[in-house]
């Protein structure tokens, strides 16, 4: 199975992946943004996270960015707690009325 098929968002023209970046639409109003990725994901390399956070922060976006280390595409098991206690906690601390 290619990773086509497993994952449909990556088939498409690779000509126009600009047009579907995100990060060409980054804009100084955008909402907060927590972005969590694992440094052994195969899929989808770790520095687009990174370059994404740092579009974020050169916006002054108010951004997170976490690095599970260890962690492949798709948290499972510890990942997927780490994750979400990460998710949970910035939710919490970011966008709960205090």
């Amino acid at each position: 199975m290619t990773d086509g098929q497993r994952f449909p968002a990556l088939n498409f023209d690779r000509e126009k992946a600009p047009d579907y970046s995100p990060i060409v639409h980054v804009t100084t109003d955008d909402p907060p943004t927590l972005l969590i990725h694992g440094d052994s994901d195969t899929l989808v390399n770790i520095s687009h996270s990174q370059r994404m956070f740092k579009a974020l922060q050169d916006a002054q976006i108010n951004s997170e960015f976490i690095t599970l280390p260890g962690a492949g595409h798709g948290f499972r098991g510890d990942d997927a707690a780490k994750a979400s206690a990460a998710m949970v906690r910035w939710f919490e601390e970011t966008l709960s009325r205090k």
